[in-house]
């Protein structure tokens, strides 16, 4: 059984993956915890473990992008899991408040 560090939330939130150099795709976050995220990405192929950076629209006093680096870890049948790997300035509290 596999054991979490944080609690899940529920978010069907919009996010923008980048990946190997590529262009920015438009996804949506299904479910995420402090330590990583299940996101819908469709028919894009994403091996593990490709590195990811996730762009996601502040909310409340982050009025600007927050970024976090992750790893991908599994593959699903239309998305990935990810591990964050990376967090930058203002990403932890605005996990803190998405998770809130």
């Amino acid at each position: 059984m596999e054991r979490r560090w944080s609690r899940r939330k529920q978010v069907g939130q919009d996010v923008l993956l980048q990946f190997d150099g590529q262009e920015v795709i438009n996804c949506k976050i299904r479910n995420i915890s402090f330590e990583g995220a299940s996101i819908e990405i469709g028919s894009l192929e994403v091996a593990v473990p490709t590195e990811v950076e996730l762009h996601f629209c502040g909310s409340g006093d982050q009025g600007s992008a927050v970024r976090i680096g992750a790893t991908v870890v599994r593959v699903l049948d239309d998305g990935v899991g990810v591990s964050f790997s990376e967090y930058h300035d203002g990403s932890c509290r605005y996990l803190l408040e998405l998770l809130d």
